[in-house]
């Protein structure tokens, strides 16, 4: 169980766990810089996508904006001031959440 600084609570889940449909992928994992985080939404609505530390402490929100269902986006996230560790992808849309972690090794 992991509890976000926002009092989002949530357990991470496997990759494949039941999100109601909600994909997200996170490639390459483990990475040494880039990372790409694809993602397909599966309601109309507001979609966010945050990254956290394992303490729950958000680092940096990539995107957050409204998106019509079945909409497929792609963000590249460069995290190159985070130091080598586990990090959590957070996916919001609508009303179903979807966690990955990622490794960060350089």
């Amino acid at each position: 169980r992991i509890a976000f600084e926002d009092d989002i609570q949530g357990e991470i889940l496997p990759e494949d766990a039941d999100t109601g449909g909600l994909q997200m992928t996170v490639y390459p994992n483990p990475s040494s810089g880039l990372v790409n985080i694809e993602f397909t939404t599966v309601e109309s609505g507001v979609t966010h996508v945050a990254v956290y530390n394992t303490r729950g402490e958000q680092l940096q929100i990539l995107y957050n904006t409204v998106l019509p269902a079945g909409r497929h986006a792609h963000i590249e996230m460069q995290p190159a001031e985070w130091v080598n560790g586990i990090y959590v992808i957070h996916l919001i849309n609508g009303k179903v959440v979807k966690y990955v972690k990622v490794a960060l090794a350089r």
